[in-house]
């Protein structure tokens, strides 16, 4: 009889330790599925910083199209809306330009700021 109560003693342990070990391997199975998770996302991260990046800039095309339909030019931007000579050029070539220039087009023109320009996103290389 001893024997027995001393079998069914070590086959308690014995369960004891599955139900441990089995709760253990679960923890290690959520853990292990963050970190793969995390990895995916650095590795998606890491990947697009070498190849590009999205940037948004405005698109100066719909001014220029708004000047030829009211018959107007730059010179009379520059002389009329008292848009400086630097400030055409910025917009010639899509760079930034104030928004108190932008706004004096628009009164100009007697527009809206989306009648002269859009938010456009462009894929760039990464210089990093």
């Amino acid at each position: 009889m001893a024997e027995g109560q001393r079998i069914v003693g070590q086959l308690q342990q014995v369960r004891e330790g599955l139900a441990e070990s089995s709760a253990l391997g679960a923890r290690y199975e959520e853990l292990a599925a963050s970190y793969r998770v995390r990895i995916d996302r650095l590795d998606f991260v890491q990947q697009g910083m070498k190849t590009s990046v999205l940037t948004i800039r405005l698109d100066y095309a719909n001014l220029w199209k708004l000047l030829i339909d009211k018959q107007r030019n730059k010179e009379d931007l520059k002389r009329e809306a008292g848009v400086s000579v630097a400030s055409i050029a910025c917009l010639n070539k899509g760079d930034n330009v104030t928004t108190d220039t932008l706004l004096r087009i628009c009164q100009y023109l007697d527009c809206g700021l989306p009648e002269i320009c859009e938010i456009v996103l462009v894929d760039s290389p990464n210089e990093s």
